[in-house]
């Protein structure tokens, strides 16, 4: 077993061939770097290491930000045991193998309706934007912004925004991933002024196509009791194949 610093890490995960026949016969943990100054303001992105097959990436779990809400969605796959199946092209990974076969994924989306928001203030909610973003191991991809009017606790989709081109008016997002047994889907709840209100992040290996109620979390990732969001999902999957090279 090997312990690399996430200031360390970059430089050998960058090395994607190498790391994936390193993690087949040992064990990998990466941990932040507590000695940089402000080792307690942020976390570090995990995908990058899950992807070259890291088993352990340990987060400070005292940041309630994105790479924890990203860590509690990887590992609500299995209802949060602590332990995920790396990705078929991990597990049988050889070295005489030059590429690997990856799931791509081309996601449509529509958010329908939100359910019991609130914010810390507790204040009366007139209007929330509901970004969706795929959060991949390269880069945040399609980020998109929904507007939605809320009447009360619960809300509809803001079908005003897409009066002007009556076409739109049921149109799906369109978004994509090089890596759907990876990456994941984040929503991030706001309200117009940016406050927060809720949080859900939801592995694509774990998406199905319908009309599905994603269930929301604070930014400890506690379980917001009756707050959802109502988002209609298209679901397609492909293979791509990833140069390891």
């Amino acid at each position: 077993m090997i312990s690399l610093s996430n200031a360390k890490a970059p430089t050998f995960c960058s090395e994607v061939r190498a790391m994936l026949l390193f993690n087949r016969g040992h064990f990998t943990r990466i941990y932040p770097d507590f000695s940089r100054k402000s080792w307690s303001s942020y976390n570090f992105d995990p995908i990058p290491y899950w992807f070259t097959g890291c088993q352990l990436v340990a987060l400070n779990f005292q940041m309630p930000d994105r790479p924890m809400h990203i860590n509690a969605g990887r590992f609500a796959a299995n209802g949060g045991c602590g332990y995920v199946l790396m990705p078929n092209y991990i597990r049988s990974f050889s070295a005489n193998m030059s590429n690997i076969d990856i799931k791509a994924v081309i996601l449509k989306l529509r958010v329908l309706a939100v359910r019991n928001l609130r914010t810390n203030q507790s204040k009366s909610i007139s209007k929330v934007q509901v970004k969706t973003t795929i959060v991949s191991r390269q880069k945040l991809t399609g980020n998109q912004t929904y507007s939605t009017i809320i009447h009360g606790p619960c809300g509809i989709w803001d079908s005003k925004q897409s009066s002007k081109n009556p076409d739109q008016l049921h149109a799906h997002y369109r978004l994509q991933s090089d890596d759907g047994d990876v990456d994941l889907l984040y929503f991030e709840v706001l309200t117009d002024n940016e406050e927060f209100c809720g949080q859900s992040a939801i592995p694509l290996s774990s998406l199905r196509s319908g009309i599905r109620s994603v269930q929301l979390y604070d930014k400890f990732n506690e379980y917001l009791d009756m707050s959802a969001l109502l988002v209609d999902f298209i679901f397609k999957a492909g293979i791509l194949f990833f140069n390891i090279f």
